[in-house]
């Protein structure tokens, strides 16, 4: 018996996806604060602009990509 760490595999979206995520408006969750997709830092991680206060902070593409369009 191996007694070695197992660490979860995660997909990541197609780069040509998460791309397309760029510029544009999210919120976090249905009744969260709005945010833009400003840039992709990476394959699995973007820089977003929270609207309400302009602070800009990284944030998982998964994430995003589970986030509600904003209306």
């Amino acid at each position: 018996m191996s007694a070695g760490f197992s660490e979860t595999q995660v997909e990541l979206p197609p780069r040509n996806l998460a791309e397309g995520l760029i510029g544009q408006i999210r919120t976090f969750g249905p009744d969260g604060p709005v945010y833009q997709v400003v840039q992709l830092l990476d394959a699995a991680t973007a820089k977003i602009r929270i609207l309400e206060n302009e602070e800009d902070t990284e944030y998982p593409v998964a994430r995003i990509l589970n986030d509600p369009v904003a209306e």
